[in-house]
C-alpha cells in the first residue's frame, strides 16, 4: 500500500491577518497534501493576493473566489465539490 494523501480543504473571508500563518501551518504538516483546495467568500482585505502569492510558489495550492458572498456554510458545501477523486476516503 502507497502513501495516503490526502485535500485539504480552506474557506477564506478577509482573513489576512493570520491567512500566512495558517497557510504555513498547512504546509509544515508531514502528512502527504495532495492538494489544498481555497475558497474565498469575496474578501474585500489582502487576503486573494495572498492566497495567489502562495498558489504562485506552490502548484497544489487551487484558489478560487466566490462571485458573489455565499456565507459561510454555503461556501463550505461548495467548495467540498472541487475535491480531487485522486485522494483517500
Amino acid at each position: 500500500m502507497g502513501k495516503k494523501t490526502v485535500s485539504v480543504v480552506m474557506c477564506t473571508y478577509n482573513g489576512e491577518k493570520y491567512l500566512r500563518e495558517q497557510m504555513d501551518s498547512i504546509l509544515a504538516q508531514t502528512y502527504p497534501i495532495h492538494e489544498i483546495i481555497v475558497c474565498d467568500d469575496c474578501s474585500t482585505d489582502g487576503t486573494m493576493n495572498i492566497l495567489q502569492e502562495y498558489a504562485t510558489k506552490f502548484p497544489f495550492i487551487k484558489v478560487h473566489r466566490n462571485t458573489r458572498n455565499k456565507g459561510c456554510n454555503q461556501n463550505f458545501h461548495d467548495i467540498f465539490y472541487q475535491v480531487s477523486k485522486k485522494v483517500d476516503p
